[in-house]
């Protein structure tokens, strides 16, 4: 299992050791460009303050349906993004 840089994990299985894993928001691989205009549309009115990694912060609910609501049914997208927790700003 990994999670964010823990995303390493995504080699085990090429590696023949392992079967399954279990990646959770993974870091991308070197080589990968994961900064797109999809990602700073969702994520800019957070990472716009100075400071922002230093305190928890909540992707807005309009940044969480472009994201990854948009695909959940319109009535339940406020129950949805009312699961979510803050990320802690730190590394």
């Amino acid at each position: 299992m990994g999670h964010s840089m823990g995303g390493g994990v995504q080699m085990v299985p090429q590696r023949d050791l392992a079967q399954k894993t279990k990646l959770l928001a993974p870091a991308p691989p070197a080589g990968i460009n994961a900064l797109t205009y999809s990602v700073f549309k969702c994520f800019l009115s957070m990472f716009s303050s100075w400071g922002f990694w230093r305190k928890p912060h909540l992707i807005p609910f309009e940044g969480a349906v472009y994201a990854f609501l948009h695909q959940v049914p319109k009535d339940r997208r406020k129950i949805e993004y009312r699961k979510l927790v803050h990320e802690s700003g730190r590394s």
